[in-house]
């Protein structure tokens, strides 16, 4: 979390934003919207508000999740960046960003579950 928050700062800072609030939020995939507090982040967001996170992984944990989410921001005129894929919507939702947007949403789940396969392997070997 530190290392998002100086990534999310640096950035920032570096295209004249000034972060008014860090939101976190759970990503399990066991939890609902509202137990991980995505709901309440998307209700507190307003028209002209610009969402920063690191990675596209850190608004959910499936294509489908981040894509309705995303859409939904995009919908409240929300923009919307994600520094790692160098992704950035200012509220419009034309037919490259949404192509855009489910690749890397893509690659951010495969990137995820390959870390999360490596680790269960490591886990299972240092067992054995």
């Amino acid at each position: 979390m530190k290392n998002q928050r100086h990534e999310i700062f640096e950035y920032a800072n570096n295209r004249g934003f000034r972060v008014d609030e860090f939101i976190e939020i759970e990503i399990s995939s066991r939890k609902d919207g509202k137990a991980r507090g995505i709901d309440g982040l998307l209700e507190r967001l307003k028209a002209d508000d610009v969402l920063i996170v690191s990675e596209l992984s850190r608004i959910g944990r499936s294509v489908v999740e981040v894509i309705t989410i995303i859409d939904g921001i995009i919908r409240k005129q929300v923009r919307s960046v994600a520094i790692k894929q160098n992704f950035d919507i200012q509220g419009n939702h034309d037919i490259q960003s949404k192509v855009s947007l489910t690749i890397f949403a893509l690659l951010a789940e495969l990137e995820r579950d390959l870390v999360s396969e490596r680790t269960r392997r490591a886990l299972a070997a240092k067992k054995a």
